[in-house]
């Protein structure tokens, strides 16, 4: 059995955390490396096991480690447009950046907003039972001034939602499941700062939500939250991606 306690950082793209039995515990934490601006370079969380366990106060975190701000990949954001991935990035007009990657196997990270990473990969995949009583977080990195009301030129934006991926048997827990879009700016403004129909200052342009799907023969707990929305802000896209597939 393998037991995590400290921090352990998986660094590449094919690193992959084996064992009969896996547990998270408190204070223990997975996570991944930093974000990369290319998919081969973007490294995960991947665990392959027959139990999984994440106790309350563990965790799996890879928020902001997708997509780098600056790729050039399908639904990242530029010029203040948020990043996507299972939701629209949002933007000030309509030509906003569109969904991509599949709703029951997701596989791809978040895409980056202007100046703001994506959300990255976790997989979880085990045969038996899968605990989750902490929090598992593949969130998109937030606009520079986001919940702030400081007025800037800058065309920073919010990054995508990432993936995470959880198989078992059965899967119980009241932990909390998070793939949400970083926040656009000043998103609690009524008019969003802006002193132009194009929203240039005090723009206000979140990332999509990302995907979180759920693969099991039989679900038993109240978990806290299960979420891959985009967060709130200007002309936001709220679309939530999430997949529960009863396999049992």
């Amino acid at each position: 059995d393998v037991e995590v306690s400290g921090v352990v950082v998986m660094s590449n793209a094919t690193a992959c955390l084996r064992g009969v039995g896996v547990t998270v515990k408190t204070g223990g934490m997975l996570t991944c490396a930093a974000a990369a601006l290319v998919r081969e370079e973007v490294s995960r969380v991947s665990v392959v096991c027959e139990d999984f366990t994440l106790v309350s106060g563990g965790s799996v975190n890879v928020s902001g480690m997708g997509y780098k701000a600056g790729a050039t990949v399908v639904g990242a954001g530029a010029n203040g447009y948020g990043g996507a991935h299972g939701g629209c990035g949002g933007s000030a007009n309509w030509g906003n950046r569109l969904p991509y990657d599949s709703a029951e196997n997701p596989t791809e990270p978040g895409a980056p907003g202007a100046s703001k990473n994506g959300g990255g990969i976790v997989r979880i995949e085990a045969t038996g039972k899968v605990v989750l009583d902490g929090t598992v977080e593949a969130n998109g990195e937030n606009a520079t001034y986001y919940k702030s009301y400081q007025l800037t030129t800058s065309q920073t934006s919010g990054g995508a939602g990432g993936t995470v991926y959880i198989s078992g048997k059965t899967i119980c827990g009241t932990g909390s499941v998070l793939a949400e879009g970083g926040g656009g700016n000043s998103p609690e403004m009524p008019r969003f700062n802006t002193t132009s129909s194009s929203g240039v200052k005090g723009c206000d342009r979140p990332g999509g939500g990302g995907r979180i799907a759920v693969e099991t023969g039989l679900t038993d707990g109240q978990f806290e939250r299960l979420q891959a929305m985009g967060k709130i802000g200007r002309k936001a896209y709220d679309e939530e991606t999430f997949t529960n597939r009863f396999s049992g």
